[in-house]
């Protein structure tokens, strides 16, 4: 029927990425470094520049060697993707100023306010008047607080709900001119 071939085997080098590495896992917070293999024909002379596209929302990804000039032998890349954890520090409750004024705090002003309600009548006029106008900007600033009115509509502070969980499909790109190879990374944060 057929006979055997007797001609060598013939290794050609084809420009683009190995297969990439699977089952990676990273924590919300924390970053994940894993090796990727570029290769190029020789005499190609390609300097690829490399980019991630793809990463969860507040995350990214670095290179340890951004561009790189890869040979037919293969040359690895590290690439590491930091994940943002949730912040619980200065939470993000829109629309809510400073909570009520409590008893405490009411008692005490009103305290002040009888205390020098029974001083009135030794104090000239011009102070009097003087003393109700910060009196009442003093109250009103108290009540604005205690209401809720300073601060509605803004946030107390900076607060971030960290990368999603879940899996991401991270596009790994090398472009060198009009050549372009790229790879896709499963990654999963937990």
């Amino acid at each position: 029927m057929f006979e055997p071939a007797d001609s060598p085997t013939v290794a050609m080098v084809v420009t683009g990425f190995a297969p990439a590495p699977t089952g990676l896992a990273v924590t919300a917070g924390q970053s994940l470094s894993f090796p990727l293999t570029l290769y190029a024909a020789a005499g190609s002379n390609f300097v690829f520049t490399l980019s991630c596209s793809g990463t969860p929302t507040n995350a990214s990804c670095t290179f340890d060697q951004n561009p790189v000039t890869p040979g037919p032998t293969g040359t690895a890349i590290k690439i590491t993707l930091s994940t943002m954890g949730r912040s619980n520090l200065l939470p993000d409750y829109p629309g809510h100023g400073p909570g009520p004024l409590r008893l405490l705090e009411l008692t005490a002003m009103l305290s002040t306010f009888l205390a020098t309600a029974m001083s009135w009548l030794k104090v000239p006029l011009r102070r009097r008047f003087a003393f109700s106008v910060c009196l009442a900007v003093f109250f009103l600033a108290a009540v604005m607080a205690g209401c809720g009115a300073v601060g509605a509509g803004s946030s107390m502070g900076p607060s971030s709900p960290g990368t999603p969980t879940g899996p991401a499909a991270i596009t790994v790109t090398a472009t060198s001119g009009t050549t372009t190879v790229s790879t896709v990374i499963g990654v999963t944060v937990q």
